[in-house]
């Protein structure tokens, strides 16, 4: 009997400052995706993206993505860095990034199905062997994100001395 695998595939979008944006600043919006097998061939639709009174630019195409695999809620996931943007908004408010149709390959590797040693490696074999790939295509949507402009945090007692200022 074989065991049933639980494969996960999702999307996170990450922030700069937790969504908080400083007025006449901006921030950089990350999309991160997550599986449990190695992920490639990544294509998100961003053609209509928009956020009223924002703009919006996309600084990182992810063309060269490097692939990490990091430990979350106990698992082992493959993880890669989409796609960021830059966005700026031109008024106060609560803004959304809007949710994207995003496309990608999972790798699952296959069993050979020789039988016996080869007789060159010898028992070495599965160390020497290439492992052959199936692409599984697999889509999804990213969640919303909340951003909020907000007023600048005043400044510390020890920041306005660092800056020249006289506090009493």
């Amino acid at each position: 009997m074989a065991a049933k695998y639980d494969e996960k595939f999702y999307a996170e979008i990450v922030g700069q400052n937790e969504g908080k944006i400083y007025p006449n600043d901006s921030i950089i919006v990350a999309i991160h995706l997550y599986a449990t097998r190695p992920i490639g061939d990544v294509k998100i639709d961003d053609s209509k993206l928009k956020i009223n009174d924002c703009s919006v630019r996309r600084v990182y195409s992810g063309s060269e993505r490097q692939q990490y695999i990091v430990q979350k809620n106990g698992e082992n996931l493959y993880t890669i860095v989409c796609a960021q943007y830059s966005v700026a908004p031109n008024k106060k408010g609560v803004f959304y990034f809007p949710s994207l149709s995003l496309t990608a390959n999972l790798y699952i590797q296959q069993q050979n199905k020789q039988q016996g040693y080869d007789p060159f490696f010898g028992p070495f074999d599965d160390f020497f062997n290439t492992p052959t790939y199936k692409k599984e295509k697999k889509e999804l949507h990213t969640p919303l994100y909340k951003m909020q402009v907000v007023n600048k945090p005043q400044k510390t007692t020890e920041e306005l001395r660092k800056s020249g200022k006289i506090v009493i």
